[in-house]
């Protein structure tokens, strides 16, 4: 009964917990191959469990490369007469190639899932997830007061290692968005027959290069990949962290379950990349042989990738953003303030507004002065205009009278005088007040 649940922790167990997340926490940042011998096992076991025939099971070195083989076949395989109906479509004129874009791929999405289907056979992540996990969660959270469950998963930062786990998965997802859209626009224009539809196919190429990295093509991407793999995928970063807190359960509770299910589950954990397991075949695809984090354990590097694979697929990232690589090849101190006028990615910019600062940004960008008030002078920068009000920034430089360092701070547009911007970046105390008390 609820009663006789255990309140609280004995040394013995808090000495395990901290056993047990530490062997998982070195798994989640381990860049060893897979033992394919062994993930070949634990796949075909849990296709057993479910009552499925073995799978074909294909290996490859990186999400990338296995996203791209697959999409690469289905379009060489769709059927001509929709290939026909595209060019007609292409054909008829757009008003722009974003809208071209969204027509395409809206087009596209249900031909090519049949096709994946028809080939790969259902999507059995889910179907696998539910049969080797929810029984032994739900056991958990009967044996453990939530209270105590709740102390466990604050000390072990399980929350934030969720959200961590999921900003790199989306961050990696929306890069993969983009090159597939890339990709499946290249693999139709061999097929197109008439050369004003292959210019126009051109053109949409152009601004796929020219738009890489913006939040509008992995938006766009994410319409015909989402259905086709994320919803049928097995990311380990995530398993890895539920293997975490049920294996607590079991070893430090005692929790009862059913063997094969959780030996399954963590062979899975212990052995494979992301997988992608559809009833017909499983992708696995290996771990990054390189993945650098910050103190947060959040994936970062600075100058170099901070995600590479065997196939040299590969992120920079700044503290969980993916940045292009000519910005993430560089050290911040190199960046350049120019670059924020330029920039269409607001995330991107976001990273880029962090590592220049303020005080570069008002000696490098063209800046009006506003008004002045002894060593401080505001700024307005027109160039630069701010995401959420479309507003110009505005800054309050400081420069010091003795050593001639500047030092600068964003201040609301509506401020007009240097002695109010002063007085709003110190809480409202007027500047000569504080002068005196200083």
């Amino acid at each position: 009964m609820w009663w006789n649940k255990p309140k609280t922790l004995n040394d013995k167990q808090k000495n395990l917990i901290v056993a047990t997340h530490k062997k998982w926490r070195l798994l989640a940042d381990s860049n060893e191959p897979i033992n394919r011998d062994k993930a070949t096992s634990a796949i075909k076991s849990a296709y057993s469990l479910l009552g499925k025939a073995e799978p074909y099971i294909v290996f490859f070195d990186s999400p990338h490369g296995a996203l791209v083989a697959v999409t690469t076949q289905l379009v060489q395989e769709l059927d001509s007469k929709l290939i026909e109906q595209i060019e007609i479509q292409i054909a008829q004129g757009f008003n722009n190639e974003g809208e071209l874009l969204r027509q395409l791929i809206g087009q596209l999405t249900m031909p090519l899932k049949k096709q994946l289907e028809k080939h790969l056979g259902t999507q059995l992540a889910s179907q696998i997830d539910s049969k080797l996990t929810n029984d032994l969660n739900n056991k958990i959270d009967l044996k453990i007061p939530i209270q105590l469950k709740n102390q466990i998963l604050q000390a072990l930062e399980y929350e934030g290692e969720e959200q961590r786990n999921s900003q790199l998965i989306s961050q990696l997802e929306n890069q993969l968005n983009s090159q597939l859209v890339k990709r499946l626009i290249q693999q139709l224009k061999p097929r197109m027959q008439q050369s004003s539809t292959i210019k126009i196919i051109d053109r949409l190429e152009k601004l796929l290069q020219k738009q890489e990295s913006s939040q509008m093509v992995g938006r766009l991407g994410n319409l015909f990949v989402k259905p086709l793999f994320y919803t049928n995928s097995i990311h380990p970063a995530q398993w890895i962290n539920r293997a975490n807190w049920l294996d607590i359960g079991i070893s430090v509770f005692k929790c009862s379950y059913p063997k094969e299910n959780w030996e399954i589950f963590q062979s899975i954990a212990n052995n494979c990349g992301w997988i992608f397991p559809f009833e017909k075949t499983c992708i696995v695809c290996e771990r990054p042989i390189k993945l650098s984090r910050d103190r947060d354990r959040t994936i970062h590097a600075e100058a170099e990738v901070a995600l590479l694979f065997a196939d040299e697929y590969s992120l920079y990232l700044h503290h969980g953003v993916v940045i292009p690589k000519k910005y993430g090849q560089l050290h911040p101190e190199s960046w350049q303030a120019e670059w924020l006028l330029t920039e269409n990615n607001a995330e991107v910019r976001r990273v880029l507004l962090e590592g220049i600062g303020y005080d570069r940004i008002c000696q490098e960008l063209e800046a009006t002065a506003v008004d002045s008030w002894r060593e401080y002078t505001l700024l307005r920068i027109d160039e630069f205009i701010d995401d959420n009000d479309g507003m110009p920034v505005f800054l309050l430089k400081m420069t010091c009278p003795s050593t001639g360092f500047i030092h600068a701070l964003r201040v609301p547009p509506d401020i007009t005088s240097a002695r109010n911007a002063i007085r709003w970046v110190n809480w409202g105390v007027d500047p000569e007040r504080f002068a005196i008390e200083s």
